[in-house]
């Protein structure tokens, strides 16, 4: 029953339309989506100040106390009027054009599912607009007597009520003239938004017989009816806003019911098990990717067999075996070490030995670091693995393995442009002064973007060190 209530939650509706506008993306739904934004500021501004001057003669803004305003504040009730009229879309004014946009942009929607759906909700929208704004007038100007009110209504002072006069002069003016008004301000606001040229159309206040204008009709009809039915059957005026239905309380129990869900995913997902984790995601990786996969053209299958190549990945998938079913956690470390070394042995059989001694620092860095921190940090007994389910891991690691050399394989059979390849390869001693292509991208024409990741693990380092040293402190 607060009438600035009123108009805040029909914001709400309008920020729907134009979102949806948004939605629909075509130059003219753009076109539409600018032009109401600049209308329902016009308006709903100007009926705001309306409000606040009520609030201000009668000392409330409760619709079931000031009624019948009209004959206290005529001038102030004719001024709020012309202003609900525009924002129900009432022609000569500037919200009917923007509205009558809506529907004809509405019925452009060629989905099989959205063409019927989309209009449909438009004319609803426009016929619950209708229905507010029905009642903001007949509550508030007209329907009885005004009720128990603090204060005697009369008209406010001058300069309290010029700004809505002007707001409510725009509202008219733009709804006779639109082009003349806004015209400018479109042609530069819409190329700016949709990244096109501004759309060969003509706003206008008569278009002729069309079915927006029925569009239009129907939910001018409607929403009247719509309002004095409830009026007449629910009684608005003596209705308990804390019983029955209500749609503040109904998207309060969705959000509450939100809350609960995302209580329950998480619980079931962020249950601390590191393999489940990796598993997730690469069960969603897959499952994203499989439609992909599937469509997939794989390159002709070579005859030839490079005995390096096949070493280091029989040794990798050896060592990928090993760690699968090895129980203890100094074996799993020697395994996924060996693994490294294979890795190792592919750089080299591809011509690549700076990224196989690379390879070869970091895995050795690795091992040492890991098995000095194993050594530190579990208790005597403790170095072998709980028992787990290799023969499950084994199948996702499997599929994991071939998805990612489909996903290869599927690079490889792509076209290759070789701009990047030969830009780096001609400046990489020209412009950074090095040899090593590799270490040259890193450090040199992408360095910020290494500093970048350099700073992230750094930060992690000190979290995580602090951490460390608070649980030292407790004890644990």
């Amino acid at each position: 029953h607060d009438l600035k209530g009123l108009l805040a939650y029909s914001t709400i509706s309008h920020l729907v339309l134009i979102t949806a506008l948004a939605g629909i993306g075509s130059n003219g739904a753009i076109l539409a989506a600018i032009f109401h934004i600049v209308n329902h500021a016009v308006f709903k501004a100007s009926l705001f100040m309306a409000a606040g001057i009520i609030d201000h003669e009668c000392g409330t803004r409760d619709l079931r106390r000031i009624n019948g305003l009209i004959r206290f504040m005529p001038w102030t009730s004719v001024l709020a009027i012309a202003a609900a009229a525009a924002m129900a879309g009432v022609p000569l004014l500037n919200g009917f054009l923007s509205k009558e946009m809506f529907f004809a942009e509405a019925l452009t929607v060629d989905h099989p599912l959205l063409a019927w759906l989309v209009p449909t909700g438009a004319v609803l929208a426009g016929l619950l607009g209708v229905a507010y704004s029905t009642r903001f007038i007949h509550d508030t100007f007209f329907h009885g007597e005004p009720v128990g009110l603090d204060r005697h209504p009369h008209e406010p002072p001058l300069w309290m009520r010029v700004p809505v006069d002007l707001l409510v002069l725009v509202c008219v003016v733009v709804g006779l003239m639109p082009m003349q008004t806004f015209g400018p301000l479109l042609t530069v606001a819409v190329p700016a938004v949709s990244g096109a040229p501004m759309p060969d159309v003509s706003i206008a206040l008569w278009h002729g017989f069309n079915l927006p204008l029925a569009m239009s009709g129907v939910a001018f009809v409607g929403g009247i009816g719509l309002y004095f039915r409830l009026q007449r059957e629910r009684g608005l005026h003596g209705r308990d806003p804390q019983r029955g239905p209500s749609g503040q309380r109904g998207f309060e129990r969705i959000m509450s019911g939100l809350g609960k869900l995302a209580g329950v995913v998480t619980n079931a997902l962020q249950h601390g098990r590191l393999p489940i984790y990796t598993a997730t995601l690469l069960a969603a990786a897959g499952l994203a990717l499989l439609p992909w996969l599937l469509r997939l053209e794989l390159p002709a299958a070579s005859g030839e067999v490079d005995a390096g190549l096949a070493a280091g990945a029989l040794l990798v998938a050896g060592a990928g075996l090993v760690c699968v079913f090895v129980q203890r956690r100094i074996a799993l470390l020697l395994a996924s070490g060996i693994a490294g070394l294979g890795s190792v042995l592919v750089f080299l059989s591809r011509g690549a030995p700076d990224l196989a001694f690379t390879q070869l620092a970091v895995d050795g860095v690795f091992a040492v670091v890991v098995a000095l921190a194993l050594g530190r940090l579990l208790r005597p007994g403790r170095n072998v693995l709980p028992h787990g389910r290799p023969a499950l891991a084994l199948v996702g690691a499997v599929l994991a393995g071939l998805g990612l050399l489909l996903l290869a394989l599927g690079m490889t059979a792509a076209p290759f442009d070789g701009a990047l390849s030969d830009y780096f390869g001609a400046q990489s001693l020209v412009a950074a002064h090095g040899r090593n292509v590799v270490n040259v991208i890193i450090v040199d024409f992408r360095g910020l973007d290494t500093l970048g990741e350099i700073a992230v693990v750094l930060l992690a380092a000190l979290a995580a060190g602090g951490i460390l040293r608070r649980m030292g402190r407790a004890g644990r």
